[in-house]
């Protein structure tokens, strides 16, 4: 009979991930840290095979400064993962409880999503003089 692993695959995925997202982190500015202390960190695979990191912010001021600061984030993705192709800034619908509020339109210059939404970020390849 075969003996069972002390870690299954699903605790050893999160303590990799958990590992993994802390680093991330790491070299980022103290206002991006600060930041992406509001934000759930993922990694998900679109129907098509896609690997995109995924940010969601709780606001909406949020996801804008977070985009201000993209191009560090997209270099620390590329320095610590193969395979990405994508680095996706999404904004959390309010929490409000209230369907009623969702069935209204706001106002033009006001955005407030009723769904998760989000802005898609590629992610270029590394070129092999760049990694040298």
């Amino acid at each position: 009979m075969l003996s069972q692993s002390i870690f299954d695959d699903r605790s050893l995925s999160e303590s990799f991930y958990q590992a993994f997202l802390c680093r991330f982190q790491e070299l980022l500015s103290p206002e991006i840290q600060t930041l992406l202390t509001e934000c759930p960190l993922g990694i998900i695979t679109n129907p098509q095979g896609t690997n995109t990191f995924l940010i969601i912010a709780p606001s909406l001021a949020v996801a804008e400064q977070l985009l201000q600061g993209v191009s560090g984030l997209i270099q620390r993705i590329r320095a610590l993962t193969s395979g990405v192709e994508e680095l996706a800034i999404c904004v959390a619908p309010p929490q409000n409880g209230s369907e009623n509020s969702q069935q209204t339109c706001p106002p033009a210059r006001i955005f407030s999503p009723a769904h998760l939404a989000c802005k898609i970020i590629p992610i270029e390849p590394v070129e092999e003089s760049e990694s040298a």
